[in-house]
């Protein structure tokens, strides 16, 4: 939680935070996310300093409001041909296209998700619950899954990846008696 406050000069006389009918500049404290924040706002309009912290709770950081949020859908676009400029064989851009290109979508556009901040771990551990595969393939699944959140940390649209704690599905290993 954010609370602004006045920092009062020495010629201005008054001590109080809470007094506002003065012309010294406004201060924030406390935290937004796991980030803690103490400074001047460069303020001296109560309600221009409220406006920049809604912005700052918005984004979701401090110093935030820049940039609207991703959609899932420009996410995986940008996903998709960033892949395909590595000139990765056809077999796995196929896959990518049908797994992250289709598959993913359709199941965030069933839930309501639009943005890509939407997707916490626990959204994701429901996507993978709803996967009815062999252990093998849902492994694969997994691995695409996680690039592409490691991809939405490097632009910067979520802040850590939600998938990083998703575990593998155990494979019964084949051995030769």
């Amino acid at each position: 939680m954010l609370t602004l406050f006045k920092r009062h000069t020495k010629a201005c006389g008054h001590t109080e935070r809470r007094y506002r009918r003065c012309n010294c500049p406004i201060a924030v404290e406390g935290t937004l996310g796991e980030e803690k924040i103490r400074k001047t706002l460069d303020q001296t309009s109560w309600e221009a300093a409220e406006n920049l912290i809604r912005e700052w709770i918005k984004a979701g950081k401090i110093g935030g409001g820049g940039t609207a949020p991703a959609t899932i859908e420009d996410a995986v676009k940008l996903f998709l041909s960033e892949a395909e400029s590595r000139n990765l064989a056809e077999a796995s851009l196929r896959l990518y296209r049908r797994f992250i290109g289709r598959q993913f979508p359709a199941w965030c556009k069933a839930k309501g998700f639009r943005y890509v901040k939407q997707l916490t771990f626990s959204e994701l551990v429901d996507f993978k619950s709803s996967w009815k595969m062999k252990p093998a393939t849902a492994a694969k699944r997994l691995e695409l899954l996680k690039a592409f959140m490691r991809f939405c940390v490097a632009a910067e649209w979520v802040g850590k990846n939600p998938a990083e704690g998703l575990k593998a599905p155990e494979i019964a290993s084949m051995t030769a008696a």
